[in-house]
């Protein structure tokens, strides 16, 4: 084996590591994408989620800030005058719903003192769901018993 020549095998082993490399990089760049693409999801379906509750929560505040002209919008005010004009600790539930995609969000009236109203809401998109909670209270010092006025909103959570 006079003739044999070692300098090949130097060349030979840069290629296989190389190949090695390259693979365990492309494996890592499929699985970073993968975990990327679930994160990015499961964030959306949280954000969407927070938004529909905050606006359901908004909707219920604008029918009891001012007294509405809509049937619809009217029993919810007569509902909510109804409650805070009631017993502490009592609550109604209202659900909204979105027709063009089906997602929807239910919110909990409760009356939690004499001026003040508590209202927790629910959704839920896909598999992600968020819970928001927010607190009026009434101005009694420029309402009246046929129409109560309610503060800013503030949320608790």
């Amino acid at each position: 084996m006079k003739g044999y020549n070692k300098k090949g095998a130097a060349l030979m082993w840069v290629v296989f590591a190389s190949s090695i490399l390259a693979v365990l990089a492309a494996g890592l760049i499929a699985l970073s994408s993968y975990y990327y693409n679930s994160v990015r999801s499961d964030t959306l379906d949280m954000t969407q989620s927070y938004y529909n509750a905050k606006s359901a929560i908004e909707t219920v505040y604008s029918y009891i800030n001012k007294k509405p002209t809509e049937s619809g919008q009217l029993s919810v005010y007569n509902k909510i005058k109804e409650l805070s004009g009631g017993s502490n600790g009592k609550s109604i539930e209202l659900s909204f719903s979105s027709d063009k995609d089906g997602e929807y969000a239910n919110v909990t009236v409760t009356k939690t003192s004499d001026i003040t109203l508590t209202l927790t809401s629910e959704s839920q998109s896909s598999a992600r769901g968020c819970t928001l909670r927010a607190r009026v209270e009434r101005n009694v010092l420029i309402d009246d018993e046929e129409s109560p006025t309610w503060g800013n909103i503030v949320y608790i959570d």
